[in-house]
């Protein structure tokens, strides 16, 4: 990933925060010369641990072995940038559109496992952080659906864990701009209800004063 330093996001919360405000990830993984590509809801364990689990019918599991490295791709909300936006445009004109986004990229290596107490751990995860996010007062709990039925349904999945060992992240939000364009831009974002990047923009500018 192209990562000029002043995009360089370097807040340990900011970036963990994104991941888990927006879990549906791209996973790449190599098998020989071709580049697999899966789109997967992966639960922060820790820095140094992402899980998840895929479909037994997806071969992923099948034609990547255990260790094998992989890269995972978090992508935050993202917006279109116009130079009409830009104070500066009526000094000199001297502005082009742009695009503002953040992104995550977590590497390591994934093991996967049959096993139903890992699949368990993973689905529990995933469900317990997002349901408390979602129906605070009575959220969905696996011992809601019948034992039987879930038996059956983890007999379906493989689970997976990424020990992760390298972290890569970028905010690009018109941080190279003039204050008074950036100022303007932040507007723009909450006038658009691009609420994750105004309220990350609220933030550097902030931070800039």
């Amino acid at each position: 990933m192209y990562l000029p330093e002043h995009f360089k996001e370097k807040n340990e919360n900011h970036i963990y925060d994104l991941v888990k405000s927006f879990p549906l990830s791209t996973l790449l993984c190599i098998d020989d010369d071709e580049i697999i590509a899966n789109h997967i809801p992966i639960f922060l364990k820790n820095k140094n641990s992402l899980i998840g689990h895929i479909a037994k019918e997806n071969k992923l599991h099948k034609l990547i072995s255990n260790g094998s490295y992989c890269l995972s791709i978090f992508h935050g909300e993202n917006s279109y940038i116009s130079p009409n936006w830009y104070p500066s445009k009526n000094l000199n004109h001297k502005v082009v559109p742009t695009w503002n986004y953040q992104v995550v990229h977590l590497s390591g290596k994934i093991f996967f496992s049959d096993n139903k107490k890992d699949k368990i751990e993973v689905i529990g995860s995933l469900t317990d952080y997002h349901e408390k996010n979602l129906a605070k007062n009575k959220p969905w709990k696996i011992s809601d659906a019948p034992k039987e039925y879930i038996t059956i349904m983890l007999q379906n999945i493989v689970a997976f864990e990424i020990k992760v060992d390298k972290c890569l992240s970028k905010s690009k939000l018109n941080q190279n701009k003039s204050k008074e364009d950036f100022k303007s831009v932040l507007l723009k974002m909450k006038e658009n209800a691009k609420d994750q990047l105004y309220k990350k923009m609220k933030k550097i500018n902030k931070n800039n004063k």
